[in-house]
């Protein structure tokens, strides 16, 4: 299996993720939806551990970023739900929030020095402008 595959199904999936929680806002509240959801994701994360058959990798520095990206994830997670349960339109919340790779691409250029040339710069630049014209 090839990048592409392992993309189209993340995006399927992703594509889910932002969809289920507005149905779940109807029956609970943000902050026990938050809980069931790590609860799910917790079902993969042992599958995947008892997978690996005790060949975790724990290099501090590694595993110091693979827990603040969790922190990170499940506290974006709660901020997202809150965006749907507080009455913004699931087109609009789910748009804004997919543009976090710009917050990526910003970081890697200052911390990694990773140029980023003028067609990525009009992409972000258009991604902005489709923000602008899903929230209207």
């Amino acid at each position: 299996m090839n990048w592409l595959f392992h993309t189209a199904i993340s995006l399927f999936l992703y594509g889910l993720w932002a969809f289920f929680p507005k149905i779940s806002q109807s029956y609970i509240n943000p902050k026990s939806f938050l809980i069931f959801n790590t609860i799910g994701g917790l079902f993969v994360t042992v599958f995947i551990f008892f997978t690996t058959k005790g060949s975790l990798e724990t290099s501090p520095k590694g595993v110091s970023f693979a827990l603040l990206t969790g922190f990170c994830g499940v506290l974006g997670t709660l901020f997202f739900v809150l965006a749907l349960k507080t009455g913004g339109k699931s087109s609009v919340i789910v748009t804004i929030t997919a543009l976090y790779p710009i917050i990526a691409i910003i970081l890697a250029l200052i911390v990694f020095k990773e140029a980023i040339s003028i067609k990525q710069w009009i992409g972000m630049s258009l991604a902005l402008v489709g923000v602008f014209l899903m929230s209207k």
